[in-house]
């Protein structure tokens, strides 16, 4: 995996949450090396967004990393 970069981010699943925001928690940036990224680190600096309940991190060579993540339920709506 040495070479190579990673050139995308994928989100999946982000329905109450803004894809951005699931990428800049998960702190993976383009051009950094794909090997050296540690999934379970990102995975749970993704879960640490509370609409998220779970998230997936998965490497698809030769570039991208996918991240995929379930949402909480919400069970109230906050009206003004």
């Amino acid at each position: 995996l040495s070479g190579l970069t990673v050139a995308a981010v994928e989100v999946s699943g982000a329905r109450n949450l803004e894809p951005e925001a699931v990428i800049l928690a998960a702190g993976v940036e383009d051009g950094q090396k794909i090997g050296d990224i540690d999934l379970d680190v990102v995975r749970e600096r993704v879960e640490q967004i509370g609409w998220v309940r779970r998230a997936r991190v998965s490497r698809i060579l030769p570039d991208t990393i996918q991240i995929a993540v379930a949402e909480r339920t919400p069970y109230a709506f906050w009206q003004e």
